[in-house]
């Protein structure tokens, strides 16, 4: 009985602890990633360069298995993947998302590069270059931020105000 009893004890004692750091490996995982863009081979051609990178104690490098598709996402009518084409641009992968949806924001579309980095449409009056498409890219739209209208009291409050500063105007030239 009292093996039976230790035994028990000791397992107790185990179940807790296993818990315990059960709990902090747990709390440790869902810490936050911050996707840092890196140029690799000029990193791996230029070590100590400006380009180089420094890591931390407990900093991670995850380098993810690349993917030939390209990912069209945000206010677009069919969010989807397809494989990438070098005959394509931007507007070929829209269209083959089925365009844009009525909520998007299309001046604000970007693309972001498999090795993290971005690029935005680029516009000069009436003309505009888009970012080039490459394997592994994902193409975003974001959607338009709600338009919040003027409430019947603000319109009442501003009308008053222009109404009361035309009667000021009116007033002086008179004088």
């Amino acid at each position: 009985k009292k093996k039976k009893e230790a035994a028990k004890e000791i397992q107790k004692n185990i179940s807790n602890k296993d818990t315990a750091t059960l709990r902090e490996l747990e709390e440790g995982s869902k810490k936050e990633f911050v996707r840092v863009p890196i140029d690799l081979p000029s990193i791996m051609n230029n070590p100590g360069s400006i380009e180089d990178l420094v890591l931390r104690i407990n900093d991670e490098l995850v380098i993810p298995k690349f993917d030939g598709q390209v990912k069209i996402s945000g206010a677009v009518l069919l969010e989807t993947q397809v494989p990438f084409n070098e005959k394509n641009n931007f507007k070929d992968y829209i269209s083959s998302a089925g365009g844009y949806s009525g909520d998007s924001w299309v001046k604000n579309s970007y693309v972001v590069y498999a090795n993290g980095k971005a690029a935005t449409t680029k516009r000069f009056l009436f003309f505009k270059s888009y970012p080039k498409i490459y394997p592994g890219s994902e193409i975003i739209v974001p959607k338009k931020p709600e338009r919040k209208g003027m409430s019947t009291g603000e319109i009442i409050g501003i009308s008053s105000a222009m109404a009361s500063l035309a009667g000021v105007v009116i007033a002086i030239l008179r004088l």
